[in-house]
């Protein structure tokens, strides 16, 4: 396999480039509640670390720890949220944590079906 090497991107049809810095360097579309990976790219992996807590695995490692992790649920109830567990990233995964204001206690964990993320910066 060959290697390309450029520092902006075009798609076809557009009319502006992208610095490659800009792509997601990983991404997950996530079914909590089947503990299934529905699409991705750059993840080797995923656990169910229990209700709605879920640990995304980097294929090639993210440079160090201070890339940007972004995670949210879609469709349903507008009223839930996803966001990372971890107060520092590591190289190598991402949590992605799924809580609802629906119950009664806003900090109680939930499992969802479309739990997504993202992240950006510099593989190794």
């Amino acid at each position: 396999m060959s290697t390309l090497k450029v520092t902006n991107i075009q798609a076809t049809g557009e009319t502006a480039s992208r610095a490659v810095s800009g792509v997601a360097a990983a991404w997950i579309h996530y079914n909590g509640s089947s503990a299934t990976i529905a699409e991705s790219n750059n993840i080797s992996s995923a656990l169910d670390n229990g209700t709605g807590d879920y640990t995304a695995y980097i294929s090639n490692d993210m440079t160090s720890s201070t890339y940007v992790a972004i995670n949210f649920v879609a469709g349903g109830d507008d009223r839930r949220a996803a966001h990372s567990a971890r107060d520092e990233l590591v190289a190598g995964s991402w949590n992605l944590i799924c809580r609802s204001a629906v119950v009664a206690d806003s900090n109680a964990l939930t499992d969802e079906n479309k739990v997504m993320g993202a992240v950006f910066g510099d593989l190794a």
